[in-house]
């Protein structure tokens, strides 16, 4: 969207619910993650495809995770804004 600024990275972590586990994860960067930028386009399919994925992140944390509770906007119940910060978090400045 042209009016929001973009937030990166996002980390996503896949939960066992019934275990309450997380059971994997990744991060996703906009840009390469050391910052790396690239003067050219991808030659071919295969450049394309080593750039996508160097800007994931597999990651996996350990512990008891508990979800969310579901936040749902009253505007749009069936999109998931994932603009909105979580409950309690607090944002960086």
């Amino acid at each position: 969207h042209p009016t929001i600024p973009v937030q990166s990275p996002l980390s996503f972590d896949i939960l066992d619910l019934w275990n309450q586990q997380s059971i994997g994860g990744c991060t996703y960067h906009v840009l390469h993650p050391e910052g790396r930028t690239y003067s050219a386009r991808p030659a071919n399919a295969s450049e394309a495809e080593s750039r996508r994925l160097e800007r994931f992140q597999n990651f996996s944390t350990s512990g008891v995770k508990v979800a969310p509770e579901e936040e749902l906007n009253p505007s749009f119940p069936m999109t998931l804004d994932l603009r909105w910060p979580a409950s309690g978090h607090v944002a960086a400045s």
